[in-house]
C-alpha cells in the first residue's frame, strides 16, 4: 500500500509497461562489420525470437527491428532481407537518418559506427500480473535473457545486460 509502489503500478498500467532491460553485444576483437554478416544476422533473428517469446518481454527494439520496418516500407517484404547487398543498403539508410536522432536510451546507440557493437532495448513487466517485475523475478528474467543470448550467439560475442530493471 506504499504510495511509491501504487504510483509505480499506475504508471506501468497506463503506459503499457515501464521497465527497461537492455542487452549490448560486442563483436570479437578486430571484427568490424561483424553484426552485418549474414550468418550473424541469422543468429540475431533467432535470439530476438527467443527473447520476444519470454512471458515478461512486452517489446524489443533494435537496429534489426528497425531494418525490418524499413524493408517493409520500401520493399513490402516482411522481416530482414536475405540478400547481403540489401542489408548493407538499409544499414546505410539507417546511418543517413542519424541513429543518434533515434537513440532509444541516452546511454547507448542502436549500433556503433563500425557495426562491432549493437544494443537491444527490451520493454518488460511481470507477464503474469501485468505489474512491475521485482526481486527474484528480475533475476529469473535476467537468467532467461542470458540463456537466449548464449543459445543463439557465438561464445566469442560478449554480452552485457543493463538498465533500470537490473539496477
Amino acid at each position: 500500500e506504499d504510495t511509491i509502489v501504487t504510483d509505480s503500478y499506475e504508471i506501468i498500467e497506463n503506459s503499457g509497461g515501464g521497465q527497461a532491460l537492455n542487452i549490448t553485444l560486442k563483436a570479437p576483437p578486430g571484427e568490424e562489420r561483424y553484426f552485418l554478416k549474414q550468418d550473424v544476422i541469422s543468429d540475431i533473428v533467432e535470439m530476438q525470437e527467443e527473447l520476444t517469446s519470454l512471458t515478461d518481454v512486452l517489446d524489443l527494439l533494435s537496429f534489426y527491428t528497425i531494418l525490418e520496418q524499413i524493408n517493409g516500407v520500401l520493399f513490402q517484404e516482411e522481416g530482414l532481407p536475405e540478400r547481403v547487398g540489401l542489408v548493407m543498403l538499409l544499414a546505410r539508410y539507417f546511418k543517413l537518418m542519424g541513429d543518434r536522432d533515434i537513440t532509444y536510451a541516452a546511454d547507448a546507440d542502436f549500433v556503433n559506427d563500425d557495426y562491432s557493437q549493437v544494443t537491444f532495448f527490451l520493454k518488460v513487466q511481470d507477464g503474469n500480473t501485468g505489474g512491475a517485475i521485482a526481486d527474484r523475478e528480475i533475476l529469473y528474467l535476467v537468467e532467461s535473457v542470458e540463456r537466449a543470448v548464449n543459445n543463439s550467439l557465438s561464445s566469442d560475442v560478449n554480452s552485457y545486460i543493463w538498465g533500470n530493471t537490473v539496477l
